[in-house]
């Protein structure tokens, strides 16, 4: 009776543990299905989408060079589609748009239109700053409004500028002020910056975007002393 009973016992056991086993490794199998084929398949009508969103907001032809489904949530949860669109009317230099799943979207086309006028303003305004400046990187921030004009592009905060930045003259205060007033005019002007600055063998890193408040004098000072 034990040994039957045992025997009974482990035939019992073995198939629900196959059973639990095969249930887990489908379900991982399906999820995975679902998965793949959610990160393979665009936002419905997308290239559409973006065409006519693009013609309203400005009114002309747009070319899509190219589209991409990323994932940017945790858990693979949230999906956004990317990418590069051309004017049929303008410059035909690509710009970025992004189409979010709750429908809104963000495009940078004014750096096609209002880029070199951009650029020469933040270089005139960095050939005043009596510092050094290398390594200039200008990147254009896509945007859901609809910005036409230089003024209302920029003063948004539109534009955001790395670059390194060094003290011409061995007076280290003087060097630190004209750091200063650099950020400050900068700052005027509407543009976010990310500026590594080299004063006296000092070198500090200053974040001023939509997570950062800009700096004081006297912290900015500080951070030299």
């Amino acid at each position: 009776m034990k040994r039957g009973y045992t025997l009974r016992k482990i035939n019992w056991v073995i198939p629900g543990g196959r059973s639990k086993r095969m249930f887990l490794m489908l379900g991982c199998v399906s999820w995975i299905l679902m998965l793949l084929c959610s990160c393979g398949r665009n936002l419905p009508d997308s290239e559409q989408v973006i065409k006519r969103y693009l013609k309203e907001k400005y009114n002309q032809e747009f070319q899509i060079v190219h589209t991409e489904r990323k994932n940017i949530g945790q858990n693979f949860g949230e999906f956004i589609n990317t990418g590069e669109a051309v004017s049929l009317n303008e410059s035909d230099d690509a710009f970025s748009f992004t189409i979010y799943e709750d429908g809104r979207i963000t495009d940078n086309y004014p750096k096609v239109i209002l880029g070199n006028q951009i650029k020469q303003d933040i270089y005139s305004i960095l050939d005043h700053g009596k510092l050094e400046y290398t390594n200039v990187d200008i990147r254009f921030i896509e945007s859901d409004q609809e910005y036409v004009t230089f003024e209302d592009y920029k003063s948004n905060h539109n534009v955001l500028i790395f670059s390194d930045l060094k003290g011409l003259e061995t007076n280290v205060d003087k060097n630190i002020e004209n750091a200063y007033d650099l950020l400050c005019a900068l700052r005027d002007q509407g543009y976010y910056f990310c500026l590594t600055i080299d004063i006296d063998k000092a070198s500090k890193t200053i974040i001023y975007d939509q997570d950062n408040e800009m700096i004081s004098k006297d912290s900015f000072i500080q951070k030299f002393s």
